[in-house]
């Protein structure tokens, strides 16, 4: 997810009437749209061009982007671009291309690849639910267990399928606990270098190999019978996992929304504050971030089973999916890869980025552990382990990146633009080279795009991934010129002192630009 602290403030965020939606659907919800659905509306490769608007000569491409990037908001900041050619490989445009920035969110483009190079396109997240104990007359006497393997899709209404399965065994009342595994991860719960500041904004939610609705939650805010009142405030889902403070009050009819709310730092305690008109339509308050999103999950899930009339006598603890003395009850598959890939890419969605880093090191982390059986000593994997050996891979030096979370919200990452197109450029050779463009945003269509370079020869044209923090922004990816040469592009900005926004018309009138270009 994109972010720019310099114009966001928590008091006035995410909230409206109906609510800014979670990426994944609102927690809560009911039904979601399919995964498959939403994967079908999407192109693959490049996509046409729309009508030709002009054209730039080779000759003319060099002076138009410094042209682009002289711009007084930048001055005091640094910019490195890089474009080349998909057909011959040859350097059409370079600035500081070996210079090392923070990617922002372009690190996503590194995490999706290793999640082709590791997982394959294919890949599906499972998660489990097993019982322990006999189930006798309707009651199970022992326990319920789920355990997560790291899917980030997971959603409320994903757990009524649980559900069922515990009804179809027969199983009537849990007399045990209801455990939550979540040891697939050994993943500390935030990345390494976020700061204390984003922990309480729905960007950086918890990772946790059982996770749900983004690990976040949602507060459904009513006005109360008379104006004076508290408002009526429930969470969406239904959880004893959080607290809620009511220091809200039902204004009169027509007065100004003004609801907010503040989460305590190592709490799940969140306090609202503000008005909401008599009569009006409730607000929803989504984005909000759980902490130990591993009991989160447990706890709606213990609620929905209660609903179900399948009441859970004990405790929702932490606990351990025993390799014997349980029986699986029900095994969930997320969509495949190939299909999260645009609900990561395209929105910019922490959450998946993290999910699917530390999935690849669990993975690369059972696959050593069999290698070791047969003598072989190797270290244990780390991010910037797998960064490495990918970089090395796609024939770039990787002294020349550091990464140390999948979803670059760490102010740790550096890249440069080089290595971003050499990377760019070894994915476009492999087989899995559709399912990486079409996950990516698309110019003046949708994602992160969606409001960019409408109108122009780079709408449908271009896609890129996106990036933002404070004072860093970036955009890399692939372009088809009008002359139907493909090519590839990294453009990353750092410590320029204004808003994003200079940053990103600079980058919009450079794809412009290739968009535009005749050989």
């Amino acid at each position: 997810m994109e972010i720019n602290r310099a114009s966001q403030t928590r008091e006035s965020r995410r909230c409206a009437a109906g609510g800014k939606k979670n990426r994944l659907g609102r927690a809560g919800a009911g039904r979601r749209r399919p995964i498959i659905q939403i994967a079908l509306l999407l192109l693959v490769g490049l996509g046409p061009l729309p009508p030709h608007a002009g054209a730039v000569t080779e000759e003319a491409l060099g002076p138009a982007i410094r042209a682009a990037i002289a711009v007084p908001a930048l001055e005091h900041g640094v910019t490195a671009v890089l474009v080349q050619s998909l057909r011959d490989g040859r350097t059409l445009y370079a600035t500081n291309p070996k210079m090392a920035l923070m990617p922002a969110s372009n690190a996503k483009l590194f995490t999706a690849i290793l999640a082709l190079e590791h997982l394959g396109p294919e890949f599906r997240f499972p998660t489990v639910l097993a019982a322990r104990g006999k189930v006798s007359q309707g009651v199970l006497a022992g326990d319920l267990i789920l355990k997560g393997f790291g899917d980030p899709t997971l959603v409320t209404a994903t757990l009524h399928d649980f559900v069922n399965a515990v009804r179809a065994k027969g199983i009537e009342r849990v007399e045990g606990d209801l455990l939550v595994d979540a040891t697939y991860f050994t993943a500390p719960r935030w990345g390494s270098g976020w700061s204390w500041d984003y922990l309480e904004d729905y960007y950086a939610m918890e990772i946790s190999a059982l996770s749900l609705n983004n690990n976040t939650m949602a507060l459904v805010i009513q006005p109360g019978t008379e104006a004076g009142r508290p408002a009526l405030i429930s969470w969406a889902p239904p959880t004893r996992h959080m607290e809620v403070i009511n220091e809200t009050t039902t204004g009169a009819p027509d007065s100004p929304r003004t609801l907010r709310y503040s989460r305590e730092l190592g709490k799940n305690r969140v306090v609202v504050r503000g008005a909401i008109p008599l009569g009006s339509q409730p607000a929803v308050l989504d984005g909000i971030p759980v902490e130990d999103p591993v009991l989160y999950c447990g706890h709606v899930l213990s609620e929905l089973l209660r609903q179900a009339g399948i009441p859970v006598a004990g405790r929702v603890r932490y606990g351990t999916l025993p390799e014997r003395e349980a029986t699986r009850i029900y095994q969930h598959h997320s969509a495949p890869l190939s299909e999260i890939l645009p609900l990561f890419l395209k929105p910019s969605n922490n959450h998946i980025g993290e999910q699917l880093i530390h999935t690849i090191l669990a993975v690369e982390k059972a696959r050593l552990r069999q290698a070791s059986q047969s003598g072989a000593q190797t270290p244990p994997p780390s991010i910037e382990g797998l960064a490495d050996a990918l970089i090395t891979k796609s024939g770039a030096d990787p002294r020349a990146v550091r990464l140390v979370d999948g979803s670059g919200l760490s102010r740790l990452n550096l890249v440069t633009a080089l290595s971003v197109v050499q990377l760019l450029r070894y994915a476009y050779q492999q087989p899995y080279r559709d399912v990486l463009v079409r996950a990516l945003p698309v110019a003046g269509n949708d994602g992160t795009l969606r409001r960019r370079m409408r109108e122009t020869r780079a709408a449908g044209n271009v896609r890129a991934k996106t990036g933002t923090l404070n004072a860093v922004s970036g955009l890399s990816g692939y372009v088809t010129a009008a002359s139907g040469e493909p090519l590839v592009f990294s453009i990353l900005m750092n410590n320029f002192l204004a808003g994003s926004q200079p940053a990103r018309e600079a980058q919009d009138r450079i794809c412009i630009l290739l968009a535009e270009l005749e050989r």
